[in-house]
């Protein structure tokens, strides 16, 4: 028994955690090689469905406390829901697509209580270090896939943004913005160390590249929500750590500034930067096309107007046509029995159209898949989890005055962006790739307070 232990131990430790955040950039460009070379898209699914597992052998396994009760009956109701949920909408033809949506809906709330429960278990302080590996390594990926010219282009072509040997513009772009965050953080927090230094710029270039509009707002946002945090600390305590890094994020604001006409998030949404008087520059990489001239001149004249955009049309310049597919799914809810408005449609919902079979496109808008796919019931089942420790680390912020400046609400601001984030674009709760940064996030917010907690108890 005492041997079982020991190997236990070793497999649910400190150094294996370490290894598995680490790996998600190499799981990541794994999921785009297997497709591009061997056709296969579900790499990526295999290898976080066993670190999924893995999450669910240490629930099951792990120190018996109450947590491990509430967690264990947490998730025998989310799988009970599951199971209601594909009764209701049985296709043998898509069982398959259901279950493989079921697994990455599963991840977040099922990792989360994961490391909740290990870094109880453990009292282990988790750090923010490890998330700089991770950032190096995609901005790595990212501008030597560009520099050998082999990268993935964001949408038709790399003039509109590219995004290095990664599968999805959407999902790296959100990662980049979490990371981002992150970086921000430990480069103030350790003094500007050449390391963290490095690793800010890396983060800042290959995140003004991705061109969409999430990754662009998103590090717009964080910057200025933390030269807030910084100007307030320089305002209280008036010392030079805190003047060097109200200083340093000025800078950083500054350059988004002047570089803002010339990234292609600009180039991409010309029009809505155009109706703030901010006139986008065709990005460099024209020059690497054979109609360089022409698409300079058509860009030219098309940027040169001065209409302003109609509401109407700022909200499809948003949403890119995902106001549309809203529309069709929420007028086909309305039709629905009580049972389908509870427990959801299903992910795989087919409808007959003169007798031809036609998928449903999603709306790829998160909040509004979860309702159709998996109800009102199913919707708040999933999020529970992270609304209750966001509002944990609310509390706690509240109690103690001195941490509603503290630096390290940057993450939560972070984490709060990409949730607010998905209401509009989405691929964030759905996507493995993002809510494993989310999770670790969360848990290294839960393990400051953990410790904060034990040590006022010594």
């Amino acid at each position: 028994m005492n041997k079982l232990k020991k190997i236990f131990d070793k497999i649910y430790s400190v150094p294996v955690l370490t290894g598995i955040i680490i790996s998600q950039p190499i799981i990541d460009m794994a999921t785009y090689f297997s497709k591009e070379l061997l056709n296969i898209t579900s790499a990526g699914i295999v290898f976080r469905t066993l670190i999924l597992m893995y999450a669910i052998i240490y629930l099951l396994f792990s120190k018996k406390d109450r947590k491990k009760y509430l967690f264990l009956s947490y998730l025998f109701l989310l799988g009970i829901f599951f199971v209601i949920n594909i009764i209701l909408n049985y296709n043998v033809n898509y069982l398959f697509a259901d279950f493989k949506n079921i697994l990455k809906i599963s991840y977040l709330p099922v990792l989360l209580l994961f490391l909740l429960k290990f870094i109880n278990d453990n009292k282990i302080f988790v750090s923010t270090k490890v998330l700089n590996i991770c950032t190096f390594i995609i901005s790595f990926i990212t501008l030597v896939a560009k520099f050998t010219n082999t990268q993935v282009c964001s949408y038709s072509n790399c003039l509109n943004g590219f995004i290095g040997w990664f599968y999805s513009a959407n999902e790296i772009g959100v990662i980049c913005l979490l990371l981002f965050g992150v970086t921000l953080y430990n480069c103030i927090k350790s003094e500007f160390s050449f390391w963290n230094v490095v690793n800010l710029v890396l983060i800042l270039i290959t995140s003004l590249s991705i061109g969409t509009k999430a990754s662009y707002l998103g590090i717009i946002t964080l910057t200025l929500f933390m030269f807030i945090i910084q100007f307030l600390r320089l305002c209280i305590y008036r010392n030079k750590e805190n003047f060097k890094g109200t200083v340093m994020v000025l800078l950083i604001g500054v350059v988004l500034c002047v570089v803002t006409p010339s990234v292609p998030t600009c180039y991409n949404n010309y029009k809505l930067f155009r109706d703030y008087n901010i006139y986008c520059q065709i990005p460099i990489d024209a020059t690497n096309f054979s109609n360089a001239e022409i698409i300079k001149k058509n860009f030219e004249k098309e940027n040169s107007g001065n209409t302003p955009l109609t509401p109407d049309e700022k909200v499809e310049e948003i949403l890119n046509g995902r106001d549309n597919a809203f529309a069709k799914k929420d007028s086909m809810l309305k039709k629905r029995s009580i049972a389908e408005k509870c427990f959801g449609l299903g992910y795989s919902k087919y409808s007959n159209i003169n007798g031809e079979t036609h998928k449903e496109r999603i709306v790829e808008r998160d909040y509004y898949d979860l309702i159709f796919e998996y109800g009102y019931i199913g919707i708040i089942l999933i999020l529970i989890p992270i609304i209750t420790l966001l509002l944990y680390l609310a509390v706690k912020r509240i109690q103690k005055p001195s941490k509603i400046i503290s630096r390290k609400n940057i993450l939560i601001g972070a984490i709060i962006l990409v949730l607010v984030g998905a209401h509009i674009a989405g691929h964030v709760l759905f996507s493995p790739a993002v809510t494993t940064y989310i999770a670790f996030i969360l848990a290294i917010l839960y393990s400051e307070e953990v410790i904060f907690t034990n040590e006022n108890k010594k």
